[in-house]
């Protein structure tokens, strides 16, 4: 049995890294997709679970594709996006 070296581990660490970050992206916007649609059901104000920086712009660059409003409310670590009504 050959041990691991430290590439091997490296590796498995960054795929497992960049495997969690993209489930995060990927839930960030199905949230802002969900949260469009309600805004345009009921015309509501839809506020979206707090994110970092880069996963906030995903998601206002998604909210504006769809001629959508949206802005940034709170502080960090509690930063999130709100989707606005026409």
């Amino acid at each position: 049995a050959r041990s691991n070296t430290y590439s091997q581990i490296f590796e498995g660490l960054r795929k497992l890294f960049t495997t969690a970050e993209s489930a995060r992206e990927d839930f960030a916007l199905r949230e802002a997709e969900e949260g469009m649609q309600h805004v345009l059901d009921a015309n509501v104000t839809v506020e979206l679970m707090p994110q970092n920086a880069y996963i906030r712009r995903l998601q206002h660059e998604l909210v504006a594709k769809h001629n959508l409003k949206s802005t940034s409310v709170g502080k960090e670590p509690r930063r999130r996006v709100m989707i606005l009504p026409g």
